[in-house]
């Protein structure tokens, strides 16, 4: 598969599949009550997350 210490820079959350891992390295939207909303509930960069 990848090597060990492979990484990507910048990959958007819509190619993320089901129950698949990732790191926040960034909050991006036009709409900052969006962000506001995502940061409120725990979501900034270098938290951990799973998609469901």
């Amino acid at each position: 598969m990848f090597a060990q210490g492979f990484s990507v820079g910048y990959s958007p959350l819509s190619l993320l599949k089901l129950k698949g891992q990732g790191v926040v390295t960034r909050l991006k939207n036009s709409d900052r009550e969006v962000v506001d909303k995502l940061i409120a509930i725990g979501i900034n960069p270098g938290v951990k997350i799973i998609l469901e």
